[in-house]
């Protein structure tokens, strides 16, 4: 209330507030720049395409490394001014640097090509899974293979395995294969078969 009535003393003291607090910050983010650039890098990567996964920095040339964490990433400059005594450098030459992908085990390969088939895990019935092969079998290009994967009939209310025969009427004629959710079993068409 009293910056809306244009109290002098208000407004000072809330600019001195906002002024310190500014200086505070910019401070604080002079003393981190200021950290990184005195500390030495174990290993730094320089003439890169650093892509990070980071928006803010989505991609750089340079990378530092200290110990067994990246202390850095930015350009060649930056990057050059944390090389020490006992820094490794090396010249990736435009050469392509990605986060790594940790894998416990994982088949990438495997859920990439999921991604492209048809996804039958948690169907409840053979019905639906046979419904799910005639929505792609009418999208798919003449003689194109219907693929999936992740069905179980332990799930379904009958608990036998599925036949071509289920397949054969939806399919438009198209090859039909899909593994069971444990990849051990195949269920197919009688295109398939040929």
């Amino acid at each position: 209330m009293a910056l809306l009535s244009g109290d002098t003393n208000s407004m000072s003291r809330s600019s001195r507030l906002a002024g310190t607090a500014l200086l505070a910050i910019s401070f604080a983010a002079c003393a981190g720049s200021h950290e990184n650039s005195m500390q030495t890098a174990t290993l730094i990567l320089v003439r890169g395409r650093i892509h990070t996964l980071d928006p803010a920095i989505p991609d750089a040339t340079a990378l530092a490394i200290a110990g067994d964490r990246i202390a850095q990433v930015g350009t060649d400059k930056e990057i050059s001014g944390l090389m020490g005594p006992g820094t490794r450098k090396i010249d990736l030459q435009g050469r392509s640097v990605l986060p790594g992908l940790i894998d416990a085990h994982l088949h990438l390969s495997g859920i990439g090509q999921a991604l492209e088939r048809i996804d039958l895990r948690g169907i409840a019935t053979p019905e639906a899974a046979v419904k799910l092969v005639e929505e792609a079998a009418s999208r798919a290009a003449p003689g194109a293979w219907i693929l999936g994967r992740g069905w179980d009939q332990n799930l379904w209310p009958v608990k036998e395995f599925p036949t071509a025969s289920m397949l054969d009427p939806v399919a438009g004629g198209h090859p039909v294969s899909l593994q069971r959710i444990d990849g051990h079993a195949l269920w197919v068409n009688t295109p398939a078969l040929e």
